[in-house]
């Protein structure tokens, strides 16, 4: 089982290391941002991760990430990419690798102007140090490119999610307004549609997130209850979910409701 995993590790290596950039990156310009972000965690605890995707290497790791999964933050960072096969099982580690890949290609297929605020969100199951799983969503954003133009530092956020399974991928590009879903079946990538709130379903959206009722609502927005209802129901079309518990999640996870 070892074996494979280390398999599907060196395979990822190869598959988006230095052997596929065209020249060395310019090092010196990431010390500010760790700084940035050590910052932060001290004003308030996030769940940041910097990939090295030159060097193979976790660049940065907040103190409480998600993806720590019990394990030292130094100690997560000197195993670099060799971490995975502590958190992953087999299956979806190769999924991970699989969809990771995708994504990167896919992004190189996108002309420089479409690359502006495009990200990755998709769903992972991971295996905590203590035994049990932990599902999370990952959303991931190009942070830096290097001069000729190959993909190499890349931030990722991650938060609690409802998902059973590692997988459901999306690359969304909210300037020309796409999304775009990543088929293991077809090993290609679907546009699907995306979600674009009205003004008053956002604000339905945030009252709901910081948890207020539906009357609350109707008072805040100056509208009806029946009103209020209405703007809830489009929202769980829109999204294709079943409660406004599973489409806050979803919406979190997309980003493209702010």
């Amino acid at each position: 089982m070892e074996d494979k995993k280390e398999e599907i590790i060196e395979e990822f290596k190869r598959e988006i290391g230095c052997g596929t950039f065209k020249g060395k990156p310019n090092y010196t310009k990431l010390k500010p941002i760790s700084q940035l972000l050590d910052a932060m965690e001290l004003a308030s605890p996030h769940s940041a991760l910097i990939l090295d995707f030159y060097k193979h290497n976790i660049h940065y790791i907040s103190p409480s990430s998600l993806l720590l999964c019990g394990y030292d933050r130094n100690e997560v960072i000197k195993m670099g990419y060799d971490f995975y096969k502590k958190i992953f099982s087999v299956e979806d580690l190769k999924r991970f690798k699989e969809l990771n890949v995708a994504c990167i290609d896919f992004i190189r297929t996108l002309p420089a102007e479409d690359r502006e605020g495009v990200f990755m969100t998709c769903d992972i199951v991971l295996k905590h140090k203590d035994g049990y799983t932990v599902s999370l969503n990952r959303k991931a954003k190009p942070y830096l490119y290097t001069d000729a133009g190959d993909l190499w530092m890349v931030l990722c956020c991650t938060n609690y999610s409802l998902c059973k399974e590692t997988g459901e991928t999306y690359v969304v590009l909210p300037k020309c307004k796409k999304r775009y879903k990543y088929s293991f079946k077809k090993k290609s990538w679907e546009e699907v549609f995306y979600i674009e709130l009205t003004d008053t379903e956002k604000m339905v959206v945030y009252f709901c997130h910081i948890g207020k009722t539906g009357k609350e609502i109707a008072e805040y927005l100056s509208l009806s209850i029946h009103t209020v209802s209405y703007y809830k129901k489009q929202i769980l079309k829109k999204t294709n979910c079943t409660s406004m518990k599973e489409a806050l999640i979803f919406l979190s996870a997309i980003s493209n409701f702010k």
